[in-house]
């Protein structure tokens, strides 16, 4: 074909940038490059000098096609909140191919129909909850997911041989107890059965915890996150017993306590630490809230308490540097 010399009616060849991987459509992969530059630095906290999003998943990804299409779908989802040009068609598209990958490997491994590995189905599973929080879960998918990595989990990150690298079992137990724990705040508890965790996974997240472990997701308030639980059944027993006595005078000074007195990892980086105060803070009206129908209300028990919790927390927040304040969009 003979040259193409550039005019009106001939546009000029372009330059295309190598692809990463060159089997990939051209759609596909920019969506590989979104994550890699955007997303994945999205959903890292900084706390630690490097990205689990990154380092971790991404080798899982490379051979895996099953997680490839998750990620996909997830870099979809978290660029069109930004660009306006991602039409909803596009997302629905990718996020139903995630949608059958994901139904179709867990209906291989229940049955044994074919060989799924429990480790990629269970980082599979983790992967689309972070999907569903960046769609908006409104239906309570993301606990079906949580409920089915309960069963999964453990068998990867406890029976595998030979057993997974350390960093990548804490960040999977990270990734586990912050999705399941913060998803649970969420939830109606007028209407919800008794939520709970995985007894393994939650021993190896105190074991974390009183370690000082900080990480990419839970940064250093791992052992805030693991109140949750007990606050969430607090609050479903008082709105089942319509009362709030008993909770006053037994579970609520225990809880409150702990909460107060927490105190983040020494190592832990200034931004980080102060990150966890926010959350501390945010802990205590969550604990507030729980205990009493209207506790912000005129003549609610804990207004002061909440106010005084809010305000510290707008404080903690105007120490932190701007940079790291500053998402990467």
């Amino acid at each position: 074909m003979p040259y193409c010399h550039p005019s009106p009616s001939c546009p000029p060849p372009r330059m295309v940038q190598p692809s990463l991987l060159p089997q990939m459509k051209n759609g596909d992969s920019n969506l590989l490059n979104h994550y890699l530059q955007r997303t994945a630095s999205c959903m890292d906290n900084g706390a630690t000098t490097s990205n689990p999003f990154l380092v971790q998943l991404v080798p899982i990804t490379m051979s895996s096609e099953f997680i490839m299409q998750l990620i996909l779908a997830q870099s979809c989802a978290h660029r069109a909140i930004k660009q306006s040009e991602i039409v909803g068609t596009d997302v629905a598209v990718q996020y139903n191919k995630a949608v059958c990958a994901l139904r179709l490997a867990v209906d291989k491994f229940v049955t044994q129909t074919g060989h799924v590995d429990p480790l990629i189905l269970t980082v599979g599973i983790l992967v689309m909850c972070f999907t569903e929080t960046t769609r908006g879960d409104t239906t309570g998918v993301i606990f079906n997911h949580i409920t089915a990595a309960n069963a999964l989990l453990p068998n990867a990150l406890f029976a595998m041989v030979p057993p997974l690298p350390e960093d990548l079992r804490k960040f999977l137990v990270g990734y586990y107890i912050y999705t399941a724990c913060c998803s649970m705040i969420s939830i109606d508890a007028r209407g919800s059965q008794e939520i709970t965790l995985d007894t393994q996974l939650v021993q190896m997240a105190e074991s974390m915890a009183r370690c000082g472990y900080v990480g990419s997701v839970c940064g250093c308030w791992l052992d805030l996150l693991l109140m949750i639980p007990v606050i969430f059944g607090i609050g479903r027993s008082r709105i089942q017993q319509h009362t709030t006595v008993t909770f006053d005078q037994t579970e609520l000074p225990l809880i409150e306590h702990q909460i107060v007195h927490w105190k983040p990892n020494p190592a832990a980086a200034l931004d980080v630490a102060l990150a966890g105060y926010v959350f501390q803070q945010a802990m205590l009206v969550y604990l507030y809230t729980a205990v009493e129908e209207f506790p912000a209300g005129p003549n609610g028990l804990y207004r002061e308490n909440i106010d005084l919790a809010v305000g510290r927390a707008i404080q903690c927040l105007g120490q932190i540097d701007p940079a790291s304040l500053t998402s990467q969009y």
